[in-house]
């Protein structure tokens, strides 16, 4: 194990978590581990290029465009380089049009920022894929 305050990178299925420990103060037990929530969303492709293939969503803020640098790359006509991005806040996703040239759309209607649930059909100018979640309660 490594020592206290480095990162750890723990690899759970397809995704990396990065954990921190801080120094443990003498006589006192060790800190529980910090992380950001687990999230366990995705989108499911509707359309080429992604016809069904899962992308999943493990991050607080999900970009998405035809950049590389994007979480999900479309490397498609009508989809912009930076074309929206889908977060998760106060327990709750949704997405956000970066002022995209051909929109972003949320059950077949255009929209700049929306709510998402699960199974709503989100589409990237022209390619849709569906939305899946599967909110998870907290443990007390």
């Amino acid at each position: 194990m490594k020592p206290w305050g480095e990162e750890h990178t723990v690899i759970e299925g397809d995704t990396d978590k990065t954990r921190i420990f801080l120094p443990q103060e003498e006589g006192k037990e060790a800190p529980e581990e910090k992380e950001g929530p687990l999230i366990f969303a995705w989108l499911v492709g509707l359309t080429e290029p992604h016809l069904d293939r899962s992308f999943r969503i493990a991050s607080e803020r999900f970009s998405i465009g035809k950049n590389p640098g994007n979480n999900l790359i479309i490397p498609v006509p009508y989809v912009s380089a930076q074309h929206a991005s889908i977060f998760f806040i106060d327990g709750a996703f949704s997405v956000d049009d970066l002022h995209s040239s051909n929109g972003t759309t949320v059950n077949g209607v255009r929209v700049e920022r929306a709510p998402l649930k699960d199974d709503d059909i989100v589409a990237f100018g022209p390619v849709s894929y569906r939305f899946k979640w599967l909110p998870l309660e907290k443990e007390e």
